[in-house]
């Protein structure tokens, strides 16, 4: 009896242990990809007993951050620099631009220490006189300076600065009487206003 169950048993549990191998195989098989290669890392993980990908991907940024500050130290280096060399040119061109204007000056004020130094009539000292304030507005037009136009014009805050008002029936209403002090421009830049009367 024992004999006719054991032999009837056997194929059966040998199909059944086929059975279940294959359904096994094919459950694993109809997994996705992802699914698998998770499970393979798990179990190289859990092999190994570490995660490669963590410490490879933390140096890969400590890389990049290291490159962003040496870029960052490298700029700021050049920009002291530059700002320092700029300073040290606009000083330099500074000292030129003076240089060039007392040198326009300098025969100016040679002609009135000779006329400061002559003995003469009061009339030979208004011809030396004269003839330094013309050499002088020779030396302004040459470093391009201008007088602003204002005598018997339309007064015009733009270039002129009225600091009296008088009335007058010879001249128009908001009309430059008198010019107290001349004003200077170079181009469309104003050096000093002109200091003006003004008619009510």
């Amino acid at each position: 009896m024992s004999n006719i169950n054991d032999s009837e048993n056997t194929p059966l549990e040998e199909t059944l242990e086929e059975t279940s191998e294959e359904s096994i195989t094919e459950k694993a098989a109809e997994q996705p990809p992802e699914a698998q290669s998770v499970r393979s890392g798990e179990d190289a993980g859990s092999g190994s007993g570490a995660d490669t990908d963590g410490p490879s991907e933390l140096e890969k940024l400590q890389s990049e951050l290291d490159e962003a500050k040496d870029r960052y130290m490298r700029l700021a280096a050049e920009f002291d620099n530059y700002k320092k060399r700029t300073a040290k040119e606009k000083e330099a061109l500074s000292v030129e631009i003076k240089a060039a204007v007392i040198n326009q000056i300098l025969p100016v004020l040679d002609n009135l220490e000779r006329a400061a130094a002559t003995d003469g009539s009061g009339e030979d000292v208004r011809a030396g006189l004269e003839l330094v304030l013309r050499q002088m507005n020779e030396s302004m037009s040459k470093l391009g300076v201008s007088e602003i136009e204002a005598q018997d014009l339309p007064f015009d805050p733009q270039v002129h600065n009225a600091v009296m008002h008088v009335e007058s029936e010879d001249a128009g209403e908001n009309t430059v009487v008198d010019v107290l002090q001349k004003g200077y421009r170079i181009g469309e830049r104003i050096i000093r206003h002109s200091m003006v009367k003004v008619a009510n």
